[in-house]
């Protein structure tokens, strides 16, 4: 017995991965979609299915006007269960253009085979990691048809679909290049946060705001650089200091404790991954972030959103100069050579002998992650939409 149809909707963002576990759709795709169902009057759903998060199984919500459909499918080893159920869902939809978030596995699967048929609606892909070889092909730890069938999904999506939204420089100049003579229809669109998110950012840093004695905050995933390399800068911070300072730890990963052994001066505090109602606290208490980057082709193809977080805590900052951290960052970000572990730590202990420079550039962080408000970026967005026929 067929299932009565949905509401219709104008567009479909279909993905492949838990909502509440991965920053594309939790962070990318779910905000445009609130940003632009509100201004334009646009309806979305968001399609997906949580892989990652099988509690998700098929579960139905309404998030400020955006329908949110998860697959009840999950298991990677439910292909074409997913496959099918993912197409069953839009044809109940009925979209005038899927906007596909990553070119890779189940919603890559969809996306391929609804490249193919007659009558489609439109099609984009979101491009906001490198996904294949050279790239999470080698650090995902996928087995070897799962790499093959990534490879083949990006190369083959991208020069499919109708227009391509990308997440970073190096990913739109790709994208050109596989695209050809269309290439013209790819669309550079950064990683943003809503204001909302801005706002809690912002109100913890002034609640917390006693920057009288610096505190350093290392908040990452950890995989964007060798445990040796920042025990390297750790050790050299710690010896260059001449009193005691904090040093806030979010996140994990392997190698973590081998980087904070042995440090005198550096007090270390591991936090793991918090929750992210309390984020804004955590960010809030810190006056300087370390945000270094290894040189390699994930870090320059990416576009992170917690720079973006440390941008609008007020931060001051120092990075890496990997792919777009320069172009994010700006001149409210002191921006160092990837590598030199050196030259890492002397820009952090500056900082921390400067704590009115630090504090200035931290203002100047505030203010420049304005340009990356989820309002400004819909703009762009529905720029696209509109040179597809949707307005």
């Amino acid at each position: 017995m067929r299932s009565a149809p949905l509401a219709a909707v104008d567009i479909v963002m279909l993905g492949s991965f838990g909502v509440w576990t991965r920053g594309t759709l939790q962070s990318r795709a779910l905000p445009l979609a609130r940003a632009l169902s509100t201004a334009t009057g646009l309806r979305f759903a968001l399609v997906t299915t949580p892989w990652d998060d099988p509690t998700q199984s098929g579960i139905r919500e309404t998030i400020d006007g955006v329908a949110i459909y998860n697959t009840i499918a999950t298991s990677q080893r439910q292909a074409v269960a997913v496959v099918r159920e993912q197409l069953q869902l839009l044809r109940s939809l009925r979209p005038r253009l899927v906007h596909v978030m990553k070119p890779k596995a189940a919603a890559g699967m969809t996306a391929d085979v609804l490249a193919r048929a007659p009558g489609r609606p439109r099609l984009l892909v979101d491009y906001d990691d490198w996904e294949g070889d050279g790239g999470w092909n080698e650090h995902g730890g996928y087995p070897l048809l799962a790499r093959r069938l990534f490879a083949y999904q990006e190369g083959r999506l991208i020069r499919a679909a109708d227009g391509v939204t990308a997440a970073s420089t190096l990913l739109e100049e790709r994208a050109r290049r596989l695209r050809g003579e269309s290439g013209d229809d790819v669309t550079f669109l950064p990683n943003g946060l809503a204001g909302s998110w801005m706002d809690a950012l912002r109100d913890a840093a002034q609640q917390h705001g006693n920057h009288n004695a610096p505190r350093l905050l290392l908040y990452s995933r950890f995989a964007e650089f060798t445990p040796d390399w920042l025990a390297d800068v750790l050790n050299r911070i710690d010896l260059g200091l001449t009193g005691p300072i904090q040093l806030d730890i979010l996140g994990d990963g392997a190698g973590i404790q081998h980087a904070l052994t042995g440090l005198r001066r550096l007090m270390p505090r591991r936090h793991g991954f918090v929750a992210r109602d309390t984020l804004p606290d955590h960010l809030g208490t810190a006056t300087i972030a370390l945000y270094p980057y290894d040189d390699n082709l994930i870090n320059r193809s990416k576009q992170s959103v917690k720079l973006l977080e440390l941008m609008a805590s007020g931060c001051a900052i120092v990075a890496s100069e990997v792919g777009d951290i320069r172009r994010i960052g700006g001149a409210a970000t002191t921006i160092v050579k990837p590598g030199d572990a050196g030259a890492f730590a002397a820009a952090a202990l500056e900082l921390i002998n400067a704590p009115t420079r630090a504090a200035a550039l931290g203002r100047l962080a505030r203010d420049r992650a304005q340009a990356f408000h989820i309002d400004r970026l819909a703009v762009s967005l529905q720029g696209v939409y509109q040179r597809h026929g949707l307005l």
